[in-house]
């Protein structure tokens, strides 16, 4: 992948983010509204995918390391938004300025953004530190 392709996708994770907190509010405006359109019980859910990733060998503290990396880019860069209002740490680290931010209104339109959480978990990895920069192409 070209440098440019792995920014077109934090753009477009953003997007996404963004426009699943929209319609959240919607749905939450709908239960409200008068006549409520939809009924004060419905709730609102999101699924995300995610394999796990334990370290190939659990006494390294690198691999330990990796394999929450993993976790953090893969499942953390969508559901910690929605818990937090930003994007794991790791990722701000690592990525740095090519990670969008959240204006202080998305941030709030974000966070709680879901009633209910499903988690599409096909597969399981074993994570070893490859000992790359973070930079590094």
């Amino acid at each position: 992948m070209e440098p440019s392709d792995f920014y077109a996708a934090y753009i477009g994770t953003h997007n996404v983010i963004r426009s699943h907190a929209v319609v959240v509010k919607a749905f939450r405006d709908l239960k409200v509204s008068s006549p409520p359109v939809v009924h004060q019980k419905a709730r609102i859910s999101i699924t995300l995918n995610s394999d796990a990733a334990y370290p190939l060998d659990a006494t390294n503290p690198l691999d330990v390391a990796a394999a929450e990396r993993k976790m953090q880019f893969e499942l953390g860069w969508f559901l910690s938004p929605m818990i937090t209002g930003d994007c794991p740490a790791v990722m701000r680290e690592r990525v740095g300025d090519r990670l969008p931010r959240f204006t202080p209104e998305e941030t709030a339109l974000v966070k709680g953004s879901y009633d209910l959480l499903m988690l599409n978990h096909y597969s399981s990895k074993l994570v070893t530190d490859c000992g790359a920069s973070p930079r590094s192409k």
